[in-house]
């Protein structure tokens, strides 16, 4: 009796333990949007867990998924789940996994299932399947030809001061009877600000831009400064991962009219905006020249002049500037 129980109690058992030996592993899902060959090998992949921040500058390639498919607890434990995770990176020509969700064991799943970015981070060389590279301390020496695009990974923090030509397109009055002369809208134009990247393409920071212009009629001569203070939205756009970058800036804040005559000072204050497009060229990582125009115009409380009645108190220009980059 005792033998027929036996017996019967392995005929349940044993079909079940193949089963659970024959189950799959986590099944890995990738969804790739830049197509690469593999370039390090898995041990060399970085991983960064759910809410870490990536290096600035990391390219994104696309996504990968590790979820539970009937696998026993011991293929879902979260350092096999990893493994798996980091060879698709490799596999996909990735050095960085981001994870974007960490889904824990719980109830009847035993698994832990994540997901994640696949990325791309330029400070690790890359090479190429079909081209041999013999590194020294001081020198590369490969065969055939070797990749001729250098990879800029920029910093969050950017100082910028720029300095050129404005031109005021408004009409400028001395007094209520006095109309400047065209003279004196043109002058000295400079800007300078600092910039923080939220993320690769969108930031935030601070400026000030400035317009230093002479007004004169006969032996007269006074001198003006229009100032705009205000914290500013930035766009930037990295051609090809490599040297030259495009931004826009969107500025509005304080603005004011500073004149200064033989030691008397006037002044007039209001809301003014500015709009900058411009190129930047790259020297290094962290220091580049850049090539700006913009617009710069805004309303001010000015009581001291008589204008027609279609005419606002305010002051516009346009600028040309040469700038300095520096990030860190």
């Amino acid at each position: 009796m005792q033998r027929i129980n036996l017996y019967q109690t392995a005929c349940k058992v044993l079909p079940m333990m193949a089963l659970i030996l024959s189950a799959c592993s986590p099944k890995v899902t990738t969804n790739i949007v830049r197509d690469y060959s593999k370039r390090v090998s898995p041990q060399q992949v970085k991983i960064y867990e759910v809410g870490d921040t990536v290096p600035y500058g990391a390219e994104y390639i696309g996504n990968v998924m590790v979820t539970a498919d009937r696998s026993p607890a011991s293929k879902c434990r979260y350092e096999k789940v990893i493994d798996m995770a980091v060879k698709a990176t490799a596999d996909n020509g990735g050095n960085i996994l981001s994870l974007t969700s960490h889904k824990l064991p719980g109830g009847s799943d035993a698994c832990h299932e994540i997901s994640g970015d696949i990325m791309w981070d330029g400070d690790t060389t890359y090479v190429h399947p079909n081209t041999t590279y013999v590194r020294s301390d001081t020198a590369q020496v490969h065969s055939d030809t070797a990749p001729s695009a250098q990879t800029f990974t920029l910093t969050k923090n950017t100082f910028y001061i720029n300095a050129g030509y404005g031109n005021v397109s408004s009409k400028l009055y001395i007094a209520s009877e006095h109309k400047a002369p065209s003279s004196a809208s043109r002058g000295i134009d400079f800007n300078i600000g600092y910039d923080y990247m939220l993320n690769r393409l969108i930031g935030i920071g601070v400026q000030y831009s400035g317009f230093k212009g002479t007004v004169s009629i006969g032996p007269d001569c006074s001198h003006y400064l229009i100032s705009l203070v205000g914290p500013h939205l930035v766009l930037r756009q990295q051609i090809g991962e490599g040297r030259f970058l495009l931004e826009e800036r969107l500025c509005i804040g304080y603005y004011n009219l500073f004149q200064w005559a033989y030691g008397l000072t006037t002044q007039n204050h209001g809301l003014g905006s500015s709009i900058q497009l411009g190129v930047e060229y790259l020297l290094n990582e962290k220091v580049g020249l850049a090539f700006s125009i913009g617009s710069v115009s805004g309303s001010l409380n000015n009581d001291s002049v008589e204008l027609p009645d279609d005419e606002k108190s305010g002051i516009g220009r346009l600028y040309v500037d040469m700038g300095f980059r520096y990030h860190f």
